[in-house]
């Protein structure tokens, strides 16, 4: 099972705890702002493991990409992938963002706690927020108009 699905654009996971991750992304880029110990880091982690083959897990993470500082320089080579990054505000060079601004082949989540200077739509930009045992994006603003 996919953790992610390109079309629906939805992250759909679950640790091994059992708690759960709906993540509705919304375009090409979706910008998650927020505390320490909201989940940020965590979900990351957890599709890091995953990818590495670290945590044993029935989802396939093979469309997900996750970025760090260890791998920030490949950027640009991947196509029709979720690329997540953590901690973007520490991670990010000016080049990176004018890619990923540009970048119409890829999905993007990012955790941040600053915008960044990219190019995104207030109604792109939500906190994770967990109710009913189910995590998930609140998004700050949905404005019609502002794409």
């Amino acid at each position: 099972m996919n953790a992610y699905n390109y079309e629906s654009n939805i992250l759909d996971i679950k640790d091994k705890y059992n708690n759960h991750y709906i993540l509705q992304l919304r375009g090409n880029k979706t910008l998650i702002k927020g505390s320490s110990g909201t989940g940020k880091t965590y979900v990351y982690d957890m599709i890091e493991a995953i990818k590495k083959k670290k945590l044993q897990s029935d989802y396939s993470v093979e469309n997900i990409v996750p970025i760090s500082e260890l791998n920030i320089e490949q950027l640009s080579k991947y196509k029709d992938k979720l690329i997540i990054i953590d901690r973007a505000e520490f991670i990010l060079k000016e080049e990176d963002i004018l890619h990923i601004n540009s970048d119409t082949s890829n999905r993007y989540l990012i955790f941040s706690r600053v915008a960044l200077g990219l190019d995104l739509s207030p109604n792109h930009q939500g906190d994770l927020i967990t109710e009913n045992g189910i995590t998930k994006i609140q998004y700050r603003f949905n404005v019609k108009g502002w794409g």
